[in-house]
């Protein structure tokens, strides 16, 4: 797999690192709220701080090398800008999920959009997968119009299937076949 891609002159996707951990951190402290309904991932942060980000990328970037999970940071104008992960990949079954979060102060650029394009593309051209799927909770519309603006279709939706922050989401099932 690539561990650098120019999507166009703005967005650059690069295979995860430590080396710019402190921005990862820095863009989840930013994006706490923003992130908070959708991602309780973000807690982590709250009690390990920019040393748990810092072993968080390091551990991502030996899965990437070992072809568990391949997780991109995202770059807008040289400057960190999210994140979009290839997870639990199906060799067998040649699947797989990705999962996705932007900076605050990124959204509304059509990054995200882009990130997703080109890393489904990946997933097929790269992977071999036939089928890669996007969960979202019914409630983030952000993340459900960002799959539907990539040609996913909504397969479905699983009622009660996240709790978050003491309450239960119904989640979108989004699917891409290769051939879409």
């Amino acid at each position: 797999m690539k561990k650098r891609i120019a999507i166009n002159e703005k967005i650059e996707l690069r295979a995860v690192s430590p080396d710019w951990y402190q921005d990862k951190y820095n863009a989840v402290v930013r994006s706490r709220d923003h992130l908070l309904p959708w991602l309780p991932w973000v807690y982590f942060y709250d009690t390990h701080g920019a040393e748990g980000m810092k072993e968080y990328q390091e551990g991502k970037a030996k899965e990437f090398d070992d072809g568990v999970n391949y997780t991109f940071d995202i770059f807008y104008k040289g400057e960190f800008a999210g994140c979009v992960e290839i997870m639990h990949i199906s060799e067998q079954n040649h699947n797989c999920e990705l999962g996705y979060w932007l900076d605050v102060k990124q959204a509304g650029h059509g990054i995200m959009t882009q990130a997703v394009q080109i890393v489904t593309e990946l997933a097929y051209k790269e992977l071999g997968m036939h089928l890669v799927v996007i969960l979202a909770s019914s409630r983030n519309h952000r993340s459900c119009a960002v799959a539907q603006r990539c040609g996913y279709r909504l397969d479905g939706t699983l009622p009660e299937r996240l709790l978050l922050e003491g309450e239960w989401h119904d989640v979108n099932v989004y699917s891409k076949i290769h051939k879409d």
